[in-house]
């Protein structure tokens, strides 16, 4: 049996199936008072188990801690995780309400968008299927362990998630929104192309490329090639990207570039300039130069330096991952 679910038989029928055990939710954000309303009794019982995201800085850490977050295996997490499922012996529901006061509602209160769910029975077909896809998410997810639970408090921005967490800061901005930078990798080096290296890059590509081409690569402007990269990074290298260039001695540079032409067997990538592009992508968010600079130094130096001097990362679910490594670490 399958339901159409509107107003608040949404919450209702959420908070029905959470009454069951084996409860099981797959649910992207999860807001202030979200466990207290949402589960019987206020808590969230231990056979329970979750899946969220704590990338996009919808995701409360008072509520991961109030959930078992960071002691529990079962709360886990999942980049690019945008689900809202909720799951049990009771039924499933399936449909656009986040954990949240906006998605359900909390207190009596009703909720502040308009929502809408399926509801299907237990052991239904489709309640198998979803069960069966719940598994598989689950296994694949990580612990929101303390290193987690810390970049959520950093990322957590209620009511303001297109703001910058930190004023100046590409990266952290892109922790925030990493959907803003769909497309858009990050690239970090602590050095640059030798002219001689250059010149065989230049030479490298222009055998290999379509003759229509070739006398525009051996003319490749100076700076404009990066070099002696891995053949897999190459392979995944992203059409947009940042790069931050950190030389010993002198300031963070970031630019914005565009990839034109890759030479995974001689491990280079030939780019121009491209930072009104990627503003214009961003939508009018990007910091300047200096800015960045300024703001993201530090951040960047220890990514380079824990990467043993260039890292490319191909979108900002990456980068944010890269960063909680970096996090877990210590380094």
């Amino acid at each position: 049996m399958a339901e159409f679910l509107t107003g608040d038989q949404v919450g209702k029928h959420i908070r029905r199936i959470l009454a069951e055990p084996r409860a099981r939710c797959a649910v992207a954000f999860w807001g202030a008072g979200a466990v207290a309303d949402l589960f019987p009794n206020g808590a969230r019982p231990k056979d329970a188990l979750v899946i969220c995201d704590i990338s996009m800085g919808a995701t409360s850490a008072d509520e991961l801690c109030k959930l078992g977050a960071p002691d529990d295996i079962a709360i886990r997490y999942q980049r690019n995780f945008h689900a809202k499922v909720y799951l049990s012996e009771a039924g499933a529901v399936v449909g656009s309400a986040n954990a949240s006061s906006n998605g359900i509602g909390f207190g009596g209160e009703a909720a502040g968008l308009v929502e809408a769910a399926t509801f299907h029975a237990a052991d239904s077909a489709i309640w198998r299927q979803v069960s069966d896809w719940f598994d598989r998410q689950y296994a694949a997810a990580a612990v929101v362990d303390e290193a987690a639970l810390d970049l959520a408090k950093q990322l957590f921005r209620p009511g303001r998630r297109v703001d910058p967490p930190r004023e100046g800061s590409l990266l952290e901005l892109a922790l925030s929104l990493p959907s803003l930078f769909a497309g858009i990798g990050f690239v970090f080096s602590s050095d640059l192309a030798t002219p001689a290296q250059q010149a065989k890059a230049r030479a490298s590509a222009a055998r290999k490329a379509p003759r229509s081409r070739a006398k525009e690569l051996r003319d490749w402007p100076e700076g404009k090639i990066y070099v002696e990269w891995e053949s897999e990074v190459v392979d995944a290298w992203p059409g947009l990207f940042f790069s931050f260039v950190k030389l010993e001695g002198r300031r963070l540079q970031v630019n914005g570039h565009l990839n034109h032409f890759k030479d995974s067997e001689h491990g280079s990538v030939f780019v121009s300039a491209a930072w009104r592009s990627l503003a214009k992508r961003v939508g009018g968010r990007l910091p300047t130069k200096d800015a960045i600079a300024t703001a993201d130094a530090a951040l960047a130096e220890r990514l380079i330096k824990h990467n043993g001097g260039a890292v490319m990362y191909p979108d900002a679910y990456a980068l944010g991952e890269a960063i909680l490594d970096l996090e877990r670490s210590g380094a």
